[in-house]
């Protein structure tokens, strides 16, 4: 079974992703289970919390490199509203 292109960089870049050590120009090259299940394991330990899960690529990549403290739910909601699906 051949790779795709995600899949192989994904391969090729294990390590970093094991380490938490994914820069944001860079998530995007990885498959998108692979960048959900970076996402939820980096803000788990970023807040110090199990009961952090997101299924937004974009709010969950907002808060991982953008947002310093907690989110709050209506800045959540700010973001989802103004993000537009291409």
């Amino acid at each position: 079974m051949k790779l795709t292109r995600r899949e192989k960089y994904f391969e090729e870049h294990k390590n970093v992703f094991l380490a938490g050590n994914v820069s944001r120009e860079n998530l995007s090259k990885y498959p998108i289970e692979k960048r959900m299940e970076y996402l939820n394991r980096e803000l788990k330990k970023k807040y110090n919390t199990t009961q952090i899960s997101t299924s937004c690529e974009r709010c969950g990549t907002i808060a991982l490199y953008e947002d310093n403290g907690y989110i709050t739910d209506e800045e959540i909601l700010e973001y989802a509203s103004n993000f537009e699906h291409k």
